[in-house]
């Protein structure tokens, strides 16, 4: 869209033509007043071509107007060219780091989940093992590391196909190496037994908690590569 020309320099074109048609009116007009009154000034004013004059303004204000808006028509072609390339280096941009991004998500959301069910194990631990012992407390606790566990699994086995299906392609070996070790934190002690309703589940707590932790720590390692790499290929493409 085109912008308009400025109101400066149309209002100070518009005054002077005003003076300047002024002047000539009262030069013309002054035949008429000269006719009873003989002035010197109205006699000197008549022998002034205030046609050459009128013609040479309005063609110079004419110019004036055309100069000011070709350098908004300029203006503006620069302004949607410049927006144009911005445009196409944010859309090379998107589709270089589409995968990165997805990456990225699954990282924060490991991050973020870990976190959560690291206090709500610790949550059921304090409950359990303070005062009397119970053995509903016991069982909560018990199936509570069950489920984090069995879902700890599904999130390792989402991180190893996506591994699998942009692994070699989308990745660097920094986060290649990241979210490989992100799979294998399910597998941390896995000679240890876990069954579903253990009825103290010290070791299984013990256990599940080294596993979240390190899926915390790992999804923030790769959670850092990942934006450095991001960060890389938007500098690429011309994006600070």
């Amino acid at each position: 869209m085109n912008n308009l020309a400025k109101p400066v320099p149309i209002a100070i074109g518009i005054a002077f033509c005003a003076v300047v048609i002024a002047l000539i009116a009262i030069g013309i007009g002054g035949d008429i007043y000269d006719l009873n009154h003989g002035l010197w000034w109205i006699s000197f004013a008549k022998q002034i071509q205030w046609e050459s004059i009128l013609a040479g303004v309005l063609g110079l204000a004419g110019g004036i107007f055309v100069l000011t808006a070709s350098r908004a028509q300029i203006a503006a072609i620069e302004k949607s060219t410049a927006e144009t390339l911005r445009q196409s280096k944010i859309h090379h941009a998107d589709a270089r780091t589409s995968v990165l991004r997805l990456a990225m998500d699954m990282s924060t959301d490991n991050h973020e989940w870990a976190k959560t069910r690291i206090n709500i194990l610790e949550h059921h631990q304090n409950e359990t093992t303070e005062g009397v012992y119970s053995s509903e407390k016991s069982a909560a606790w018990g199936k509570a590391l069950f489920n984090v566990n069995q879902e700890l699994l599904v999130r390792c086995l989402y991180a190893g196909d996506m591994l699998k299906a942009h692994g070699v392609t989308s990745f660097n070996y920094p986060i290649h190496t990241a979210i490989s070790r992100l799979c294998n934190a399910v597998s941390i002690d896995a000679d240890v037994m876990l069954p579903a309703n253990p009825r103290i589940p010290n070791e299984h707590h013990t256990v599940t908690m080294k596993r979240l932790r390190e899926v915390s720590d790992r999804s923030a390692q790769a959670k850092n590569y990942i934006d450095f790499e991001i960060s890389r290929v938007c500098r690429e493409c011309g994006l600070e």
